[in-house]
């Protein structure tokens, strides 16, 4: 079997009989280091008691496992900054039986993708449930089902109570705020005009 020793590079030329005869043990002919015989390898024998032998890299590892600091555990994952519109999302998730990012999209006037990261931070809080494919998501929180969907917000204005509560109990809504936008008024004016004219050409 042909050994290389590590101290001077001499390729060492030995039979089994004789490792087994000397104990896995020889000199090296041109440095005359001993070297001990380990498997496929030579090393050099240390000084001293020779059950003490060890390989190279050995006792960097024992160094290295008394002086190991402790682990480093890994820093906590951030968690995304909450949206602003989180609390008002809740209220509004609250008057709805059910809701979709489209509904918020709609209601707050955001981009979708600003309404999906609002709906992850609500499923996350335990606000809605899951996404069941394209169907809304359920409300977990206590809701009432008996407000109209949306209904506390009408044109930037907040609604009468009083209207809410005779709305769930199927009450006329007097007391309900009907905002006027002129839009009607102007259409009704505009045929009027329109018919005075058609009756000055004939």
């Amino acid at each position: 079997m042909k050994y290389v020793c590590p101290k001077c590079g001499k390729n060492i030329e030995l039979s089994v009989e004789s490792l087994i005869a000397s104990e896995y043990r020889t000199v090296c002919p041109q440095c005359l280091s001993q070297l001990e015989i380990v498997g496929d390898y030579a090393y050099i024998q240390p000084e001293g008691d020779p059950l003490q032998f060890k390989r190279p890299g050995e006792e960097n590892a024992a160094q290295e496992t008394a002086v190991a600091p402790p682990p480093i555990s890994p820093a906590p994952p951030q968690l995304p900054a909450r949206d602003p519109l989180y609390d008002r999302a809740v209220e509004f998730v609250s008057t709805c039986n059910a809701i979709t990012p489209f509904m918020l999209r709609d209601y707050f006037g955001i981009d979708l993708e600003r309404a999906h990261e609002l709906m992850s931070q609500l499923e996350q809080n335990g606000i809605v449930g899951p996404a069941n494919g394209g169907a809304p998501r359920q409300i977990l929180i206590p809701h009432n089902t008996n407000i109209p969907m949306g209904l506390p917000v009408t044109f930037g204005r907040p609604v009468d109570e009083p209207a809410v509560e005779d709305m769930a109990d199927g009450a006329p809504q007097r007391h309900v705020r009907v905002v006027n936008c002129g839009g009607c008024v102007m259409w009704a004016l505009l045929i009027m005009v329109l018919l005075a004219l058609l009756r000055s050409l004939m």
